[in-house]
């Protein structure tokens, strides 16, 4: 009778070139381990599975989703005018996170004449030099008291009324800093 060959080593490590025939646990080619159902007796089998055809739906399932004829808004697309209306619906005030002044007003009040002449006062008054660390390169200018808490406390509403402010200009209210430095700045301040 031939011997059957072991797939490790002495050292337990398995050896290259056997195969899994030769391994103790196969028999005559077969696999000792059996399956614990037998053959098509595997409760997890569709031939056992309570979900056939034809089988009722569960409790409310009748009046909701797997009603028949019932199909769900998926992957079909608005038309323009629904897409319009829905943005419409969401936009200025009616915003769940609507701060009381339009984006684009504060784009324009932070491009206009008088915000550059002020960061450019602020700039020179510093030597254009940052204020935290002494660099000299990728200057921001930095506001102490935070540009919308100014606008949020003045009740600014309009550009006009922005032009008009005079704590807004103040001069003093802002710093030179580097990117790096101001970057820290608001990541301490938790912004």
């Amino acid at each position: 009778m031939e011997a059957i060959t072991t797939t490790r080593d002495e050292r337990g490590r398995f050896v290259k070139g056997t195969r899994a025939e030769d391994s103790p646990r196969y028999i005559d080619g077969r696999s000792k381990i059996r399956s614990p159902y037998g053959q098509g007796e595997n409760p997890q089998s569709r031939k056992n599975s309570p979900f056939v055809k034809g089988h009722e739906f569960f409790k409310g399932g009748e009046k909701g989703w797997f009603k028949k004829g019932h199909t769900l808004h998926v992957g079909r697309k608005n038309s323009y005018e629904a897409r319009m209306k829905m943005r419409f619906a969401k936009l200025g005030e009616k915003h769940w996170n609507w701060k009381g002044i339009n984006r684009n007003q504060n784009s324009i009040i932070r491009s206009c004449f008088l915000y550059r002449s002020w960061s450019a006062q602020c700039l020179t008054r510093d030597n254009f030099r940052c204020q935290n660390c002494g660099s000299n390169k990728k200057l921001h200018v930095h506001h102490i008291k935070k540009f919308s808490q100014i606008l949020y406390d003045n009740k600014i509403e309009s550009v006009e009324a922005a032009f008009n402010c005079e704590e807004l200009w103040d001069v003093t209210n802002g710093t030179t800093l580097c990117k790096p430095c101001h970057k820290s700045i608001h990541n301490q301040r938790g912004e």
